[in-house]
């Protein structure tokens, strides 16, 4: 029974309130090139951003048919995996926690089919604001660029979780910043794996001052 609620039941009608409630910000992208570049380049990449923005970029990037995203095996897990799919986005189940080796080769499949995949920078546990190096890593095995993207609402609440997840309120205004492609040596050593890991997480940290209303 539980099954059939998270995988039939609740997904179709989660699905339109979350489309609903959306559709009525006002959402602005601060750099349109920047985007366009992004969702026009063709080539497969990383998409990574904190763990707390999920909330607005799930509606944001709904459609980008080649963005594979990993989502774990959880009862829960199939919710979030149906809604996901109903958005239009690809999804491979495993945990970055619990399975991270297995998870990793999932998502390099993906980078080596031509595909595209979104991963979040703090991961699924954190700590809060502390990139890990998974997108670094991905990049110097496959070749294929990241970039991160961020976003703030003008009205929104905070969740008091591990990630402080943010959820804009109706009709509020909202801006959206990408980050530029970066591209990790395949001969890259541990210092210079570090220094990228460490460039990520500024640069997130910057977007989110570019994009933030205080």
């Amino acid at each position: 029974m539980k099954k059939l609620l998270f995988n039939h039941i609740l997904p179709p009608i989660l699905y339109s309130i979350v489309i609903l409630w959306f559709k009525t910000l006002r959402i602005e992208c601060m750099d349109p090139n920047m985007k366009r570049e992004i969702f026009m380049d063709g080539r497969p990449h990383i998409l990574t951003c904190w763990h707390q923005h999920l909330g607005l970029l799930y509606y944001h990037l709904r459609g980008w048919e080649d963005l594979t995203i990993l989502i774990s095996p959880s009862a829960d897990g199939d919710l979030a995996a149906r809604m996901s799919q109903m958005a239009g986005y690809r999804v491979v189940r495993g945990s970055s926690y619990k399975q991270p080796v297995a998870s990793s080769r999932s998502l390099l499949r993906a980078l080596k089919q031509g595909l595209s995949i979104g991963i979040m920078a703090d991961g699924s546990r954190g700590p809060l604001h502390v990139a890990q190096m998974g997108a670094v890593y991905l990049s110097r095995i496959t070749g294929a660029p990241y970039s991160a993207i961020s976003w703030d609402a003008r009205w929104k609440i905070q969740l008091n979780s591990w990630d402080r997840f943010i959820l804009p309120l109706p009709f509020s205004r909202c801006r959206v910043q990408y980050g530029p492609f970066v591209t990790v040596p395949r001969d890259a050593d541990d210092a210079q794996l570090e220094a990228h890991r460490q460039e990520l997480e500024n640069q997130l940290k910057q977007l989110a001052e570019e994009v933030s209303w205080h």
